[in-house]
């Protein structure tokens, strides 16, 4: 059993004797917070005990960051201890993994034709971004449901037998959770969530809510053979300005060394409270918004079957 650390606190009239491992400080305000140093990819657990001897677990097990995790606890009686303990990663913990149908490459080249079904896709995760066949819209997918945003803005919902040629998903389970104040822009978002990240080099799902002063999306038509590039694609883009909406946006931030695959740095694409409007997000700002981000451990690429990708010359 690791050593224990025995902290008398006075809180509330009586005296609280509390104990940590691995926690560097505890303090009372209505409640104990425990700061727990944590390694990347290991896993935790709080307990505590009124003898040293038996313990029990608090709350759910949580896992490493690579940082100091926060964790508040109700005081319901004194003269109780408290731990931090290492735990054997589970293997929800370990395979943590994001699916990606595809590359960004055969669709820079203008492989549009899908050949996954969304049933099977959301076999895969509940939350995640895309477009589909003939780049019909842009994906978002969100809660285990997959919307369709159109052209002309407008959401739908998503038949399982509808296919695509690019998608990118994950079963999303929150690592860290925290709020930002006062974004001025994509960047700044981008720039104040980096500053709660642990390394460049990771992968990571990224989910942002709240009321959107600005927010400015776009979709694209639906493309017909012989498929254009992506680039022409996007040209005929339609944008739209959804200032003072409130919505979620769903993405990743995926580390430079992945671009062949993926688009490096942040990618979000928006759908709104109602599930009505959204779109591929090209800018923003907010007072306030919550950030959550799924640390993910693996990346497992499903490649296409279709006669166009096994022929073309990628990037």
């Amino acid at each position: 059993m690791p050593s224990t650390i025995r902290i008398p606190i006075i809180a509330f009239g009586f005296f609280l004797l509390a104990a940590s491992v691995g926690a560097q400080s505890l303090r009372i305000h209505q409640a104990v917070e425990i700061e727990v140093p944590t390694e990347q990819g290991r896993a935790y657990q709080l307990q505590t005990s009124t003898d040293l001897s038996s313990w029990a677990s608090l709350g759910e097990s949580f896992r490493g960051t690579g940082r100091i995790e926060l964790k508040s606890l109700r005081v319901h009686s004194a003269g109780r201890f408290f731990r931090s303990i290492e735990i054997p990663v589970s293997p929800s913990v370990s395979e943590d993994v994001i699916f990606q149908h595809s590359t960004l490459g055969a669709l820079l080249v203008g492989l549009y034709e899908g050949d996954l079904r969304f049933d099977r896709l959301l076999e895969q995760g509940d939350f995640g971004l895309g477009t589909f066949q003939g780049v019909d819209g842009e994906l978002v997918v969100l809660d285990g449901t997959a919307y369709r945003i159109r052209v002309d803005g407008t959401a739908s919902l998503v038949s399982p037998e509808t296919l695509t040629p690019f998608a990118v998903v994950t079963h999303f389970e929150p690592d860290l959770v925290f709020e930002v104040t006062d974004v001025t822009s994509f960047e700044s978002l981008g720039a104040l969530i980096r500053q709660r990240l642990s390394s460049p080099n990771l992968l990571y799902a990224i989910k942002v809510t709240g009321i959107y002063s600005v927010l400015t999306t776009r979709s694209v038509p639906a493309q017909e053979r012989p498929y254009p590039p992506l680039v022409d694609v996007v040209a005929n883009q339609t944008t739209f300005d959804l200032d003072g909406i409130e919505g979620t946006m769903v993405g990743f931030l995926l580390p430079g060394y992945l671009s062949s695959l993926n688009a490096s740095g942040f990618h979000f694409h928006f759908v709104d409270e109602s599930r009505s409007t959204g779109g591929h997000v090209l800018e923003l700002a907010a007072s306030r918004l919550r950030v959550e981000v799924d640390i993910c451990q693996r990346l497992e690429m499903d490649l296409p079957e279709t006669s166009d990708f096994l022929e073309a010359e990628l990037p």
